[in-house]
């Protein structure tokens, strides 16, 4: 199976989704917010837009109250709404992810230190992200808006303060983000059955290790 989308392995709440093991979504509005929601007045707009144009929405975020959740889920399973919060735990892996996120949208990051705040930002129209697939098992794959170039410009970036940085400081961080970023993935499906074989194992990682030296 062959993606052009950027694959995103990232820790969030998948109650929003339900049972379904791929939600997707597309041509869906979406807001990028460095914060946890606390209050349903944070997002009333929100609410309010999406129950009167029945478009689709996506909202990145760092958690949010059991309060906003389940309102969320009820008027979503109401037939009312349809957000879909990617709700992200903060730690250490995810703590620059947004600006990752607001890259491939080629958008920005709501943040109260640019003296933002969320239910003036939900107030406002919110742009439109092409698609995303949100899977139960923990990752997420979104088309990107932003050109290729942006995309290696980004990486490049990344890859400049993993050579520049200390060796005492741990890169590992970094790599991730370059590996997320990475577009035109493709997946292999195999029989059970095949992976036992330690023959054709051996012969699949030096075919894929051979296409990777092509490249």
């Amino acid at each position: 199976e062959k993606s052009n989308s950027i694959n995103m392995k990232i820790n969030f709440d998948n109650d929003f989704i339900g049972n379904t093991n791929v939600y997707n979504v597309n041509k869906y509005r979406y807001a990028i917010i460095d914060g946890f929601l606390e209050s349903v007045g944070e997002i009333h707009h929100l609410l309010h837009f999406a129950n009167k144009t029945k478009e689709s929405y996506v909202i990145f975020c760092f958690g949010m109250s059991d309060q906003v959740k389940n309102t969320i889920i009820k008027n979503n399973a109401d037939g009312k709404t349809e957000i879909i919060p990617i709700s992200i735990s903060f730690d250490e892996n995810s703590v620059n992810i947004l600006n990752d996120i607001a890259l491939i949208h080629k958008s920005d990051v709501i943040s109260s230190l640019k003296g933002q705040t969320i239910s003036q930002e939900l107030r406002k129209p919110l742009p439109v992200g092409e698609n995303i697939k949100i899977y139960k098992k923990g990752n997420i794959a979104i088309k990107p808006i932003a050109s290729d170039i942006d995309l290696m410009r980004h990486k490049n970036y990344l890859r400049n303060k993993i050579e520049t940085s200390e060796k005492d400081i741990n890169t590992d961080v970094l790599e991730k983000r370059i590996k997320n970023l990475s577009t035109n993935s493709i997946k292999l499906f195999t029989p059970n059955d095949l992976l036992s074989d330690i023959r054709y194992s051996r012969d699949l990682d030096y075919f894929l290790r051979y296409l990777t030296n092509l490249n």
